[in-house]
């Protein structure tokens, strides 16, 4: 079976400056790769460098035919900066779907119906219309997750998706990654949560010095899951 997403021998770091030693491994279809680790410890780094937004040091990625970082539906952490869109739901939700085709009025209809749907698995629709800048920290997270989901078909990329959220609202993101991924979606997903990781997840990796990557189980028979 062909990787997803192949990494061989990749560091990841800043300005030239490794957080990582190399790492090899490979993401399959259908996959839910957890990444942990302290912070510092180059999470958001790993994911960047996957999606294309921050160079790498050393390695090699490999993609799998057909698959381009514009097919990846990403959430990053959440910013202030955020909260100032005048956009509506819809319209945020929307964004997901150009990402991959670009706007084109042509795709607007089937497009538009897409992010609908999106939006019901999230359990938003009835916010379509209200501006973003007026929701509560929640609905714009889910708000977000809504735009992931709608920019793939394949593999969706989260950096922390529930930092800071209740309780409720957490459990109801992770279920609804567990769904997805259940139904195809490769999910890789940074987070400081090890219950949820060994949980949902199907495989982890241990950003640090000595890199871990394996699945849940090979996690938990490891010296790395008593450091959390």
């Amino acid at each position: 079976m062909e990787p997803l997403l192949k990494c061989d021998h990749l560091a990841v770091g800043h300005d030239g400056i490794a957080l990582s030693v190399p790492m090899s491994f490979s993401v399959y279809h259908g996959d839910y790769l957890c990444v942990l680790g302290v912070n510092g410890n180059g999470k958001t780094t790993f994911l960047n460098t996957i999606l294309g937004i921050t160079p790498k040091i050393s390695g090699i990625i490999t993609y799998e035919k057909g698959l381009t970082t514009r097919d990846i539906g990403y959430l990053p952490q959440q910013t202030d900066e955020k909260l100032g869109f005048p956009s509506t739901v819809e319209d945020i939700v929307m964004q997901g779907c150009f990402s991959r085709i670009g706007r084109k009025p042509l795709f607007t209809a089937k497009y538009r119906k897409a992010a609908r749907k999106s939006m019901e698995r999230l359990g938003i629709t009835e916010l379509a219309d209200r501006p973003y800048r007026d929701l509560s920290g929640g609905q714009q997270q889910r708000v977000l997750i809504a735009r992931a989901f709608c920019a793939t078909e394949k593999l969706m990329v989260l950096d922390e998706p529930v930092n800071g959220l209740d309780p409720g609202l957490t459990m109801g993101i992770y279920r609804f990654l567990r769904d997805i991924n259940e139904e195809g979606m490769t999910i890789i997903m940074s987070t400081n949560d090890i219950n949820a990781a060994v949980t949902y997840a199907s495989h982890i990796l241990v950003m640090s010095d000595e890199p871990f990557y394996g699945t849940v189980e090979e996690f938990l028979e490891s010296p790395y899951s008593r450091d959390f």
